[in-house]
Parts: C-alpha cells; structure tokens; sequence
C-alpha cells in the first residue's frame, strides 16, 4: 500500500480510500484502506481477520473499490472455466459466473448492508483504484456540452441521474445512491458527447465469449456483427432516445461510457 506522495498527486491520493465496517450501517469494528491498494487477502488486518466479515462500505470521492468472493482477487470463472460440459449441463455461462465473483463500486459510493447484493459475508480479496485527476480549468469548459441524462421511464420522466464526460462506468449498481442495473428506459445526449451502452459490466461483448465457439455460431447462423450489435448501442452528439424497447434495448444497459468531442 503506497500512502507518500507528493504535490498534486498527495491530493489525489487523501481523496482515494475506503472504509469498511463489521456490521451495517457502518457500524462495529472498522478499517479504512488506502489506495491504489490490492489485498490478496483479508486474514490479517490491522491485527484483525477481516475474512468474510465486511458488512458495510463506504468510498472516498477519487476511489473504485472491487470486491471479491475468493482470495487472491480470483474469480470463480477461472475454476468454473476448466468444466464447460458441467456449466452447459446446469445453464451457467461465464457472464453469470464473473458477476456472481466480483462487485465494482464508485467514488462515494455508500453501502449500508451487503446482503442487497447476495454479497453477505462473501468479500474475501479487494482492490481500490485512484481514479485520474485532471486539470479542472480544462475539464470545466470541455464539459459544458460532454454530458449524457439517463431515465428510469419513457420520455425522458422518472429518477435521473447525470453524467459528466469523459467517463466510464463500469457497472451501474450504485450511482449516486440507486441502483441503476438495468433500470435505464430513454436518455439524452449532449452536444458534444458521445455514449456507448453495453448490457455487460465492465464495457465486456458476449462476442468475446461466443467467438470462442465457432462452430456453434455458424450452426446458428450468428455473425460476430450480430453479437457485438446486440451488446453494445454508440449514440453520438445530440441524441434523444424515448424508449430503449424500439432498440430491443429493453432494461438490458449494465455499463456506459461518455466521450467527448470537439
């Protein structure tokens, strides 16, 4: 765990931590975590056995923290992945294994209980990254047009939330306090702004897995244009989407990205 810097980066490094506690709402024994961080394993902290005792969580403003069920930041897919006939017979695909494995929470993200994620004393390994800083001065004018609001509803009702460019975020479980996993329905997109939508976390296309499968593609007639269509929608400046329904898009968004353009 790095915790000297110096200058601006110092800055950035006071911002990038978490806090974990025994029980929920932040209560019982704690621990905070300095990041960019990996711990392998949580047998030993601070003189504590964290393992499988984390319960609550909350996240520094320049900090992604990714949990894990398995020591050593291992996801279940690995082991999983060496029986392909066993998950064919029990309708198990990677996808469903990688996100039963791990969780990724943003900046200021605040977790009261881990059992709303089926992650009930289940985090055996973390990692905490340091979000990059920028120039504010540039990002400030870039972003007055680098923007993207996303709904609950059709027509542009319901919850919303905001999204400054450039960002990425790589699943949708906790954005400013919500869970917005699979709950996007229409959004609008800025001037100078570009989106890109994926029904996977973490920007992943099943075409990475199904490519894998050839011949089962072509014994279905799948293209790899066909998947990769499917998994991800790019929509540039100034787009207005009513409903995701008419893009066979219907509450599938898991993770986003905004660019910026000139």
């Amino acid at each position: 765990m790095l915790l000297t810097y110096s200058g601006s980066v110092s800055a950035k490094v006071n911002a990038c931590w978490v806090d974990f506690y025994a029980d929920a709402s932040y209560q019982g024994k704690h621990f905070r975590a300095t990041g960019p961080t990996q711990l392998k394993n949580l047998l030993n902290i601070k003189g504590n056995n964290w393992d499988k005792q984390i319960e609550s969580i909350i996240i520094g403003p320049n900090a992604t923290l990714t949990v894990f069920e398995n020591e050593n930041l291992k996801l279940t897919l690995t082991e999983m992945a060496n029986h392909p006939v066993l998950m064919k017979s029990l309708g198990i695909t990677r996808q469903d294994i990688l996100e039963d494995s791990e969780i990724i929470f943003h900046a200021n993200a605040r977790i009261p209980g881990f059992g709303d994620y089926h992650f009930y004393h289940k985090i055996r390994s973390l990692k905490i990254e340091c979000n990059e800083s920028v120039n504010a001065s540039k990002i400030t004018i870039k972003n007055n047009g680098c923007w993207a609001d996303f709904y609950t509803d059709t027509s542009y009702k319901g919850k919303h939330f905001r999204v400054m460019g450039p960002s990425q975020l790589k699943t949708l479980v906790y954005i400013k306090g919500d869970n917005w996993d699979k709950q996007i329905e229409s959004i609008v997109v800025g001037p100078k702004a570009i989106l890109t939508v994926f029904e996977n976390k973490n920007f992943k296309l099943t075409l990475t897995e199904m490519v894998n499968h050839p011949v089962l593609m072509k014994s279905l007639g799948i293209t790899r244009q066909d998947i990769m269509e499917d998994s991800e929608i790019i929509f540039h400046a100034n787009a207005k989407v009513f409903s995701f329904g008419d893009y066979h898009f219907y509450h599938k968004i898991r993770s986003l990205k905004v660019e910026c353009v000139n």
